[in-house]
């Protein structure tokens, strides 16, 4: 494997992984059902993490 190849070869390792997590993700919802609240990006955010709560 050539020095050039490393680039398209680490691109598709990411898209890869990419397809498996989506894949992991939606199983897991077949698995527990949409009675399960979704958090929002906000609130999965480092901002929405680490904001002080009275």
């Amino acid at each position: 494997m050539s020095i050039g190849n490393l680039g398209g070869v680490r691109y598709m390792v990411e898209l890869m992984r990419y397809a498996i997590a989506d894949q992991v993700a939606d199983e897991f919802a077949v698995f527990v059902g949409s009675s399960i609240p979704v958090l929002s990006d906000y609130a999965a955010s480092r901002v929405g993490i680490y904001e002080e709560h009275p």
